[in-house]
């Protein structure tokens, strides 16, 4: 279960070489991002991409708490995340996330071969504006000594496919990490 993660100015900059539009107040989010907190998003706008700012975290139904992450294989199958999955998929850039072991240690994940981690997720509109969760996976064989989920991450050349192609939903939720 993804509970933090790290943005860097790098992570911004090389998600700027993806997106066709910035808006400003995205550039400004950097450092271990936690759940509640504004972090760079980017979702779909009439003009391409788009790097904008949102809250992690769904408000619970009853208004206590956050839902800050959804179980890729049963998102589809959730009400809390339904409607998003199938009309609302963004992606969360990061430089690093984090997980915990049983004995509460914290170990960074990153990736040897990219500054940037691109997690597949879903976004909602509510009455305190717009938040996103990010869907989780079984933990490859890197991460699962320390944990038995991660973020469902995606390659680059995925982003248009995840936030556009409702054809490809299913296959990139189902795809095993490296």
């Amino acid at each position: 279960m993804c509970s933090r993660y790290h943005v860097d100015n790098k992570t911004i900059a090389e998600m700027q070489k993806i997106v066709s539009i910035v808006e400003k107040c995205a550039l400004t989010c950097s450092g271990e991002i936690h759940p509640s907190d504004n972090a760079p998003v980017i979702d779909n706008s009439t003009a391409g991409l788009r790097l904008r700012t949102m809250t992690w975290g769904f408000t619970k139904a009853d208004g206590k708490g956050l839902l800050i992450n959804a179980r890729a294989e049963t998102a589809d199958q959730k009400a809390a995340f339904r409607e998003s999955l199938t009309h609302r998929r963004c992606v969360i850039p990061a430089s690093r996330f984090y997980e915990w072991d049983k004995a509460k240690r914290k170990t960074t994940f990153s990736r040897p071969d990219s500054r940037l981690l691109c997690f597949a997720g879903v976004y909602r509109v509510d009455d305190s504006g717009q938040r996103f969760v990010i869907l989780t996976t079984e933990a490859n064989e890197s991460v699962l000594p320390v944990h038995d989920r991660m973020p469902l991450i995606i390659g680059r050349e995925q982003i248009p496919e995840w936030i556009y192609d409702d054809s490809q939903t299913q296959t990139i939720l189902r795809q095993k990490m490296p």
